[in-house]
């Protein structure tokens, strides 16, 4: 089991409409080759703020990624790197905030579902017998079709693992 925080950098036509946003995952790993093959699952949140220059628009942009991903450990002993691939879904809300005049104010929350994907690398290393950390530089891909259409991100993501015995 494990968990992760970090940044979210918006990259493509994503970064001329949002800034760097943060968020947080939890995730189950499961290694299915020893010291080589990991499955994993995880379920997060990430958000971003809309970078208008303009005083009169605000809002956000948000994703609960719902993310499967296979991962292949390069190495084994202390500091042992990994590559991988995710996918999965993402529940998406934007919120838009345009103030017109003093009695004005458009506000637009709107939704969407859509699927998503991910390239991914990263290491694991023990803080002890019991406790890993896991960081991780992912490139994310979010295909919605409404809300900013191809959506995608940098995440550099880091947190801990903790073995569990069933």
């Amino acid at each position: 089991l494990g968990g992760q925080v970090g940044i979210a950098v918006p990259t493509g036509t994503f970064n001329q409409v949002y800034q760097t946003g943060f968020g947080g995952h939890a995730s189950f790993m499961y290694n299915l080759i020893e010291e080589g093959i990991w499955v994993n699952g995880q379920i997060g949140y990430i958000t971003f703020s809309h970078s208008s220059t303009r005083e009169d628009i605000s809002g956000h942009w948000a994703t609960v990624p719902l993310l499967g991903s296979l991962r292949y450990q390069l190495g084994k002993g202390n500091f042992r790197p990994y590559v991988g691939v995710s996918l999965g879904y993402n529940f998406v809300s934007r919120k838009l905030e345009i103030v017109k005049d003093v009695i004005t104010t458009i506000r637009k929350d709107e939704t969407e579902a859509a699927f998503g994907g991910g390239l991914l690398a990263g290491f694991f290393y023990p803080i002890t017998p019991s406790l890993l950390l896991d960081a991780t530089l992912s490139y994310n891909f979010v295909n919605t079709e409404q809300l900013e259409e191809g959506a995608s991100y940098m995440g550099i993501m880091v947190g801990v693992a903790m073995p569990v015995n069933f």
